[in-house]
């Protein structure tokens, strides 16, 4: 057999979990204080803005995970990953978050706190070759031959993805009533 390997190329995004424990805890800190929804990209009219500190409190083993990850990948250090600004998204039938990116931050991170099963049984019967209701894509470069420049996901509660800000990415709408996907996005300096 012959030696190879695959060189790193392209932005770092890291796929982890939070444990159920962290979800409680991230559960907890949810509220519906501060509406933020005309401050984002999303047609999701329930956002609202969090208390950023005891979010990084709570995903810090994640957060240093993504150091350790940039360390092997970059092999350059990333001193801080401090969090600026958090956020909910309570996700019901018709929402989605069309294709953007983050501003004024240098990575952000999404983390899926409940995601219904019955989106996941419209998974099931969806019949198009994209992704399927409520999954979240990356997307980065061009769609050329030989490239493979997306990354989508159907999310499971706990999935937790940390990436570089100018990382594209948007979320499928789905069509299941009477549920909500819940998730938080953040932005980190």
């Amino acid at each position: 057999m012959n030696n190879y390997f695959f060189p790193y190329f392209g932005p770092l995004i890291l796929h982890t979990s939070i444990n159920k424990k962290q979800i409680k805890d991230l559960e907890n800190i949810c509220n519906k204080n501060i509406s933020h929804h005309k401050n984002l990209a999303g047609h999701i009219k329930d956002e609202y803005l969090l208390n950023s500190k005891k979010y990084e409190q709570i995903v810090k083993p994640q957060l240093d995970t993504y150091k350790v990850a940039y360390k092997k990948f970059y092999n350059a250090e990333l001193k801080s990953l401090k969090t600026i600004s958090v956020w909910v998204n309570y996700m019901k039938a018709g929402d989605f978050n069309p294709p953007h990116t983050h501003a004024n931050c240098r990575f952000s991170s999404v983390v899926f706190l409940k995601f219904p099963k019955k989106i996941l049984e419209e998974n099931q019967k969806h019949q198009a070759a994209s992704r399927g209701p409520g999954a979240i894509e990356f997307m980065y470069g061009e769609k050329i031959l030989d490239n493979i420049n997306s990354y989508p996901v159907l999310p499971k509660e706990g999935d937790m993805f940390i990436f570089p800000s100018f990382v594209n990415h948007f979320v499928y709408p789905f069509k299941s009533k009477n549920v909500k996907r819940i998730s938080i996005a953040a932005n980190f300096d």
